[in-house]
């Protein structure tokens, strides 16, 4: 009896710690988008500002295609490769969730990333706060959520989008 309980409390520990390791450890952007290491061909994105002006919300739309525009790629696969995004528990359940609520951001970024002809060689990547990220690889079906190391990239990517893309109207 003594023997079981000790291999339980062993058993127990080792799950705490590989639970543990699977949520903290970062993952690049071509490991959570399953994209290949060569990384995107085609990419648009679009950024969505929030702003209170005379009492009323504000909103700004501004969209980008970068497709065709190899240093503008560039640019954006330095900023999103810049950090590592870690794992949220909620992806061990994730058929149980449906749907995710955010506060506290005066900005969303979306960016849709190919690099084929099949819907499963793209990636939607859902910058929905500083700290909480939705990612959709290939056909979108399911999503996944993470956190990036620096919390900064969304005002990053955000900014890059509204400095190189279009006010959509």
């Amino acid at each position: 009896m003594r023997m079981q309980k000790r291999v339980l409390l062993i058993i127990a520990a080792a799950v705490l710690i590989l639970l543990g390791v699977w949520r903290f450890w970062p993952r690049s952007l071509t490991r959570i988008g399953n994209m290949p290491e060569t990384g995107f061909s085609k990419a648009r994105a679009n950024t969505v500002i929030f702003a209170t002006e005379n009492g009323n919300l504000k909103m700004d739309t501004y969209v980008l295609d970068i497709s065709g525009r190899p240093e503008k790629r560039a640019e954006m696969i330095k900023i999103l490769s810049s950090v590592g995004y870690r794992q949220d528990l909620r992806n061990l359940v994730s058929w149980l969730w449906n749907g995710i609520s955010v506060s506290g951001s005066d900005k969303t970024a979306s960016v849709f990333l190919s690099w084929g002809s099949d819907a499963e060689e793209s990636c939607r990547i859902e910058f929905l706060s500083g700290g909480l990220v939705a990612v959709a690889p290939g056909d979108g079906e399911r999503s996944f959520l993470y956190h990036p190391t620096d919390q900064s990239v969304l005002n990053e990517i955000a900014g890059f989008i509204q400095r190189e893309g279009e006010l959509s109207h």
